[in-house]
């Protein structure tokens, strides 16, 4: 039947495959078959045959027209083996990278094709940032130099009219890095080349006032009982102390768990560490330090309470606020959710519920006095819902508190650092960090910490650049403390911190062993720390309050071989020096060289009228300016020490008579000059920062617009070192008006609204009169009609006085312009 031979048949995919036979006759058919099924024509295949020769043609071939093909001519037979080869040798593999980092597809084929790339099924061509090319005619590549959240999709390449895809999956750069120097993201990027992992974090933090339950809460929550609870002394971090299960949601305890927590794989567990705030006021100077704006924050009242009391709004009013702060702005795109809801979020939870009658009229009214409270106010974005429990009377399976828990980790997810994505060896590195903590080892050296690092595989001839941006982001997320001007030692453990500050920042009752010493004394009247109080308040500390004998038994023990008294006194020093940088102590300036700590927050308040008398202000050889000031819609209380620490960091504080430096709860009185006929006050009170100058020299008109300068930038320094915001206005208030009285003040925004301002004290104040001492040149500037336009206030830039008052607020500025026309 068949005269012609059949040998293998051999083709590349994509390409024109052709099967023929020839037979003895032309009336002889001849039906083709690909296993028990007969080949048909259509739009790919086509049969043809002329006289005695037969013929098949697949216009494509594709992978799947392999195999063995079977030729039948009458009763005959004839089978024929098909190869088609895959037109890629090595295909598109799908590629994980870092945002910022370069990405790359490569695909090589076995013959020489032109090819087109797609992404999203939209061609590609070259540029800037891509590009397309070929290695020695078989090899494409496209190169994506750095990539981009947009550049996540999928990829394509179509060479002769066959597919080959991948996808490209881009992980977000953590949003701590994005906020770090870009020196600091390059080698985070670096780190990253190696090699991601996804780390997943819950910070949970409680804060109310005190006594309504905060910590018997974080002790159900952590499934403990709660005998024995008192209340909270500072700041009690439970950091670390349980594990979730990413996949089953189940709390993981350390109590009954055999295994240390750090064991398990950051992958499929995610860590959860509380923070508990203590209600008190006088540690709210050291709250900003912890608070942050990629938490959970659960705000604790006492519902058995009566709501309308004006100390219950102000506590939640308070919070909010505070946390408000954090979002930034209402346009912070990583800030605010798809349903308009803002980060961070709150979960107000009710507690007291055994010391109610109604329960269902008890949640009907708070609930209502909420909405009331909050109204449209934009921090009423942050809440997320209302939780109501008992601490000391909970339910028999105690149900009520693991609803709470599958609520915070559906809120976590909300976060936007939820799932950071980290270089592998700087998860690594936290992993040993958390074996130390686990070990109760909570502050180590900075050289312990390279070793560490080294350990992880950090770069070795760059493993201190790196270390140092590994724990810049440690310390931004809140896992550690490290400072790089204080580099000698690096807090581990958060906790550590805080029990340092609750030494220093305590109410009396927690601070019964210092009540009866003179210097404890002397720190509530002038803020002055001595050195003995210092050490008296260290004992409190255990891991600082050690006797020599342990101390030697440490030495013994110190495989750095360094005396273990050398290393508490070089911790001790550390301690101090950290407390300086977060503004709870300070060495203020003095003529005298002063190097005595202060702690300014621990101060009892003093009358102002009570310094006016010391000062002697009164006296008729002394003037005064107008009241400067700047006026927020919320302060943190944080804030007031900030800001008041930082003018003790600048000027030189005056000296009272019996040698005291004039620093009050608050209010700072600083020297302008070697003569100190003229003093600077500043004060800060309830949402507002203001300044005056006590003139003791007649008939000199001295321009002060350098110091309201400073103010105004400490403040908008602090919102961005805290990545908070916090809107101002500024105002000017009569010389004889109180500072802290919102009363009479005039605010810049409505200068241009009358010539003439009413004050109790005198029957009117001109703008003049009171802009004089803070904008004198640009009041005169704008009466000669000398400053039109902004190229003419360009040209006054350059005077002393011009410079910044007319650069604070164009806005104010028309107005004057309008105002004096």
């Amino acid at each position: 039947m068949f005269t012609s031979e059949f040998e293998p048949v051999y083709c590349i995919e994509g390409g024109t495959l052709q099967l023929k036979c020839t037979v003895y006759s032309e009336t002889i058919d001849v039906h083709w078959f690909k296993g028990d099924m007969e080949i048909k024509e259509n739009e790919n295949i086509h049969i043809i045959w002329a006289d005695k020769t037969h013929l098949i043609t697949f216009k494509h071939a594709k992978v799947s027209d392999s195999g063995q093909y079977c030729i039948v001519a009458g009763k005959v037979q004839k089978q024929l083996e098909v190869t088609v080869q895959a037109l890629f040798k090595c295909p598109l593999k799908n590629i994980t990278k870092m945002e910022g980092l370069e990405a790359c597809f490569e695909c090589e084929v076995e013959k020489p094709y032109p090819g087109v790339w797609y992404k999203d099924g939209k061609e590609l061509k070259s540029s800037s940032n891509i590009k397309i090319n070929t290695i020695q005619e078989s090899v494409h590549k496209l190169t994506i130099f750095q990539t981009t959240l947009e550049h996540k999709g999928k990829y394509e390449i179509k060479i002769n009219n066959i597919l080959s895809g991948a996808d490209l999956d881009i992980k977000e750069i953590p949003d701590a890095i994005k906020q770090m120097s870009e020196h600091d993201r390059s080698i985070f990027l670096e780190a990253a080349k190696n090699g991601t992992a996804a780390r997943y974090n819950i910070r949970i933090i409680l804060v109310g006032k005190q006594r309504v339950g905060k910590t018997c809460l974080l002790r159900r929550l952590m499934n403990e009982g709660i005998e024995g609870v008192e209340s909270t002394d500072g700041i009690n971090i439970e950091v670390k102390k349980c594990k979730i299960n990413l996949q089953t949601k189940e709390w993981i305890f350390t109590k009954g768990n055999e295994s240390p927590l750090s064991e398990y794989p950051n992958d499929q567990y995610a860590d959860c560490g509380f923070w508990d705030f203590a209600g008190q006021k006088e540690f709210y100077a050291t709250h900003q330090t912890f608070l942050s704006r990629n938490a959970i924050y659960l705000l604790v009242v006492d519902v058995s309470e009566d709501f309308e009391m004006n100390t219950f709004k102000k506590y939640i009013d308070f919070w909010l606020d505070n946390i408000h702060c954090y979002t930034v702005n209402d346009t912070d795109e990583s800030m605010i959710l798809t349903n308009d809801l803002l980060n961070p979020p709150v979960i107000i939870i009710g507690t007291g519920m055994d010391k109610v009658k109604d329960t269902g009229k008890t949640k009907d009214s708070f609930e209502k006095f909420i909405n009331e409270l909050l109204r449209e106010h934009p921090k009423r974005k942050h809440l997320r819902q209302l939780c109501f429990l008992s601490n000391t009377k909970p339910s028999k399976d105690k149900k009520e508190f693991q609803t709470l828990r599958s609520d915070i980790f559906e809120r976590a997810n909300e976060i936007p650092k939820w799932g950071d994505n980290l270089p592998t060896r700087w998860i690594f590195l936290e992993k040993e960090i958390d074996r130390l903590v686990d070990n109760e080892e909570f502050v180590i050296s900075y050289d312990k910490a390279k070793s560490l690092a080294s350990k992880c595989s950090f770069s070795l001839e760059e493993v201190t650049l790196e270390l140092d941006s590994f724990l810049k982001y440690e310390h931004e997320i809140g896992n550690v403390i490290f400072s790089e001007d204080i580099k000698s030692y690096i807090i581990l453990e958060p906790k550590w911190l805080v029990d340092v500050f609750k030494c220093f920042v305590a109410p009396f009752q927690f601070q019964n062993q210092c009540i009866n010493m003179h210097e404890w004394s002397r720190l509530q009247s002038t803020g002055h720390l001595s050195k003995m109080l210092i050490e008296k308040l260290f004992t409190k500390i255990q891991v600082l309050n050690l006797t020599e004998n342990k101390a030697v038994a440490l030495e013994e023990r110190n495989e750095e071989n360094t005396l273990a008294l050398q290393i508490l006194k070089e911790k001790k020093t550390f301690a101090l020096e950290i407390m300086e940088k977060f503004d709870i102590i300070v060495k203020p300036i003095t003529t005298a060289n002063n190097e005595e700590y202060y702690i300014p927050c621990m101060m009892e308040a003093t009358e102002f009228n009570q310094i006016l008398k010391t000062f002697r202000v009164r006296n008729k050889k002394c003037s005064r300016t107008s009241w400067f000031g700047l006026e927020f819609n919320f302060l943190p209380p944080a804030f007031f020490n900030h800001i008041l620490v930082t003018f003790l960091k600048k000027y030189s504080l005056c000296i009272v008579g019996d040698g005291r430096l004039a620093i009050y709860r608050g209010i700072g009185i600083f020297d302008l000059e070697a003569s100190k006929c003229h003093k600077l006050v500043v004060c800060i009170s309830e949402y507002s920062v203001a300044m005056q100058v006590w003139q003791f020299k007649k008939g000199e008109r001295i321009c002060y617009h350098e110091h309201m300068k400073y103010l105004t930038y400490i403040v908008d320094l602090l919102q961005q070192k805290y990545r908070i915001k916090l809107p101002y206005q500024c105002f000017l208030k009569c010389p004889d008006g109180t500072h802290h009285e919102i009363a009479e003040r005039i605010y810049l925004s409505d200068v241009a609204k009358t010539a003439q301002h009413y004050c109790p004290k005198h029957p009117f104040h001109t703008l003049d009169e009171l802009r004089r001492f803070w904008f004198e040149v640009c009041i005169k500037s704008l009466r000669k009609g000398k400053i039109k336009t902004r190229e003419q206030q360009a040209v006054l830039n350059d005077r002393p006085c011009d410079t910044y008052c007319l650069c604070i607020d164009f806005k104010c500025f028309f107005q004057i312009i309008a105002f004096d026309g």
